[in-house]
């Protein structure tokens, strides 16, 4: 079940647009990459949906265009639409870091990734360079679900460089989740704008 508190702002008076909202959440570094647009979001959902939950339209940003000649390109870099269940073999870790990459936002420069995945042997690593140290993780292979803990140890990377940014996550009740980059000062402020239950990434919270 979702976990929702509606805020004075998802209740004020009057109709209330996605763009309304996306612009609350440009103050917190959440909005549409270049060319992307809310038409472009709405081939999924309609505007009643979105009106109705708003954890909806943190699904949408950090999800991918459907359609068109923008299919496959994300809507936001900031935030990221994660399920699970998506390992299945050699790049899959690699992709993971790389987005992990991108939500930091330069905050966490990691380079030279490689991995190895493979299910049968049940053997899975990840290898990435950052500030020109190595670092080697051993994943546990589990069919075709991510290993959490590696998703913990990025947040713990990232929080060990004490430049002022955290992994954030929205616990969607299921197997997928939605990932975003906070500045550390900013979690509280972003419950209280929208009114959804964002925490700090943690291992042990990772469903």
């Amino acid at each position: 079940m979702r976990n929702i508190v509606f805020s004075k702002f998802f209740k004020k008076k009057g109709p209330e647009s996605i763009e309304d909202r996306i612009r609350a959440l440009g103050e917190f570094g959440i909005g549409l990459n270049p060319n992307r647009t809310v038409e472009q979001m709405l081939v999924s959902l309609e505007r009643e949906e979105h009106a109705r939950d708003p954890i909806l339209l943190f699904v949408e940003l950090g999800s991918e265009v459907e359609v068109g000649e923008h299919a496959g390109e994300r809507f936001c870099d900031r935030l990221w639409h994660f399920d699970t269940e998506c390992i299945e073999g050699h790049g899959d870790y690699r992709q993971i870091a790389e987005r992990m990459a991108i939500l930091a936002g330069g905050a966490m420069p990691i380079a030279d990734i490689t991995d190895h995945v493979d299910i049968e042997a049940s053997t899975a690593w990840l290898r990435f360079t950052l500030d020109g140290k190595m670092h080697d993780w051993t994943a546990v292979v589990d069919d075709d679900w991510v290993d959490p803990t590696i998703l913990g140890r990025f947040a713990n990377l990232l929080a060990a460089r004490k430049n002022g940014f955290r992994f954030s996550y929205l616990d969607l009740g299921g197997q997928d989740c939605v990932l975003g980059c906070l500045k550390a000062t900013d979690l509280k402020r972003l419950r209280n704008v929208t009114g959804v239950n964002w925490q700090w990434l943690e291992a042990s919270k990772i469903p």
